[in-house]
């Protein structure tokens, strides 16, 4: 897992920046803003929720987050959307998902239900209506990850 950093200062024409994550909050200097700074996270556990989804594709599946993907801005979203905002948007992260696994082929594997429907997509109803239900099943277990203790107030 990668620090999600906030500009909180300047200095010499460097930015001053602080991971987001309260189990974190590693601080570092740079001349470049916080999307483009790369740090290991300290955080043992995030309870943000699209940090947690993003550790579940990776850890399970390999799925990284790639230059020109929309991954980073999902997972941002979602940590910023909470547990409750992310129930709300669900439909759009499992769309969001799904398309990503198409555009980029994901191979999950251990699910071929997930790679076989992720490439179909909704040529077949029934397997759409099973990878969606399933697919759901991962942003769900992401937001039973980080609890109901969601930062909303990391600053």
């Amino acid at each position: 897992m990668l620090c999600e950093y906030e500009i909180i200062g300047t200095e010499n024409g460097e930015n001053h920046l602080r991971c987001l994550r309260r189990d974190c909050n590693h601080e570092v200097n740079s001349a470049y803003g916080p999307e483009l700074v790369t740090t290991s996270c300290r955080a043992t556990r995030s309870r943000l929720v699209g940090d947690n989804l993003h550790n579940i594709l990776l850890g399970r599946y390999g799925a990284a987050i790639v230059q020109g993907c929309s991954c980073g801005k999902w997972v941002r979203g979602m940590n910023r959307w909470g547990p409750d905002g992310c129930r709300e948007h669900i439909d759009e992260i499992i769309d969001s998902m799904l398309a990503e696994a198409r555009k980029r082929k994901w191979k999950l594997h251990g699910r071929p239900w997930l790679s076989v429907a992720a490439r179909v997509g909704s040529m077949i109803p029934l397997a759409t209506r099973v990878i969606r239900e399933r697919a759901g099943r991962l942003v769900l277990e992401a937001i039973e990850q980080a609890g109901v203790n969601h930062a909303t107030s990391r600053r």
